[in-house]
């Protein structure tokens, strides 16, 4: 890992260099711009006098040329140069990028595999926790509908719907994240709560109190 965090920071060091020379360049390139403009200048001022023979005019005008050629060669020198300087920033941000991913692969697998070690918790607890209880607590559901007199039944005979209901008293106990494993329990109207506190209202019996946990 830190020799990949090492090549981010080198890959980095190559970008900012070739964005220091960019801006350099484009700097002088505007300078160089600025000087032929002011030789021009220079040439437009002085080119009648310069005509007509003015010494110091003749040399104003000759030192604006070669001023105004020096100019027009560093542009030339800049123009070329520039976009090679640009096509290997390009190329060194490619080479950043990569060495970015290659440290975020390295950090994602770690995560994964914490997070397979956390699954294999929630395994456990299902297997050895959940699903037990949650057969044991069916199955007393399906003793009470079976016993006579305590389940209202319809005209055919027929028990209610105990079981689904037990069910959903379940699902109104787990935390919000089952909503989103069960999307469709979003639109349950029954209100979260505990599913000890429900089962004793869906009974019409009293919370079952630490004493009698104890016993």
């Amino acid at each position: 890992m830190e020799h990949l965090q090492q090549r981010v920071e080198d890959t980095a060091a190559v970008v900012q260099a070739w964005g220091s020379a960019i801006s350099r360049l484009e700097a002088e390139l505007n300078t160089a711009n600025l000087a032929v403009m002011r030789a021009k200048k220079q040439r437009e001022t002085h080119a009648l006098k310069a005509a007509m023979s003015d010494e110091a005019a003749l040399a104003a005008v000759k030192q604006a040329r070669i001023e105004q050629q020096s100019a027009e060669a560093t542009i030339g020198d800049i123009e070329i140069s520039l976009p090679q300087a640009r096509a290997e920033l390009a190329s060194a941000e490619r080479e950043a990028a990569g060495a970015r991913r290659a440290v975020a692969r390295v950090m994602a697998e770690q995560l994964m595999k914490k997070r397979i070690e956390v699954s294999g918790r929630i395994d456990s607890v299902i297997a050895d926790l959940l699903t037990p209880l949650l057969d044991e607590y069916e199955k007393l559901g399906g003793e009470i509908v079976n016993m006579p007199d305590v389940v209202s039944r319809s005209i055919f005979g027929v028990a209610s719907n105990e079981t689904a209901l037990g069910l959903r008293r379940v699902r109104a106990a787990l935390p919000k994240i089952f909503d989103r494993i069960f999307p469709n329990a979003q639109y349950d109207e029954m209100k979260k709560a505990p599913l000890e506190k429900s089962e004793a209202e869906h009974w019409n019996l009293p919370p079952v109190d630490e004493a009698s946990k104890a016993a």
